[in-house]
């Protein structure tokens, strides 16, 4: 926030535009939540505090800033790195049944451009894709990808990762801004990155899943 202060204070006068792509990570919700633009953001975890008081001091200053609160973004080079530990048939860590909610860099991209395009000053949008999944139904997607055994979750490890479980619609996003993601889902989503990967592409955790 300190960077995004000093960059402020460096501009004599506001910029005609600015749009700020946020995190999903303001919305604190632990019980399964579905959450949109409205709801309210008491985030727990540090990061998602930090999200918080950026967009604040955004909106203090520069009213007119356009906010994206993007889910967790995947793509080329963001692979969730878990795919050996699958095929060894490490346990995994965490709640299977916590929510995750995912979007393709690319329909981020387009979300930003939909927002550049055709949102109001001022207003805020949550960029995910259509399906919101739990972490067990995340994780035998990408082992039926990989021909890895069924996934398997550590006995007794209630966490939920990262501290949140929570639902995103992006209902606002596709209905006022007529934006439609590529991907919907990660059962399309997934395919082309796993293809990528085969044929030599660097996979890296984005600190996923």
């Amino acid at each position: 926030v300190e960077g995004l202060a000093n960059l402020m204070a460096a501009c004599p006068e506001p910029p005609r535009r600015v749009i700020s792509v946020s995190s999903t990570s303001v919305y604190g919700q632990e019980a399964g939540e579905w959450v949109d633009e409205d709801s309210a953001t008491q985030p727990q975890a540090e990061n998602g505090q930090v999200c918080v008081e950026a967009e604040r001091l955004l909106q203090d200053r520069w009213p007119h800033a356009q906010i994206v609160r993007s889910a967790g973004i995947y793509g080329p080079g963001r692979l969730i790195a878990r795919v050996e530990q699958l095929r060894a048939g490490t346990p995994l860590s965490g709640r299977p049944d916590a929510w995750l909610n995912l979007v393709h860099v690319d329909d981020l991209a387009t979300a930003v451009l939909a927002v550049a395009d055709r949102a109001p000053a001022g207003s805020i949008w949550l960029a995910v894709d259509n399906r919101p999944l739990t972490r067990r139904e995340f994780y035998l997607a990408l082992t039926r990808q990989v021909g890895a055994p069924e996934p398997t979750f550590a006995e007794g490890d209630t966490r939920v990762t990262g501290g949140i479980n929570k639902r995103c619609s992006n209902r606002r996003l596709r209905e006022e801004l007529g934006w439609q993601p590529r991907f919907p889902t990660i059962e399309e989503g997934l395919p082309p990155l796993l293809e990528l990967a085969t044929e030599g592409g660097a996979t890296r955790s984005p600190g996923g899943p």
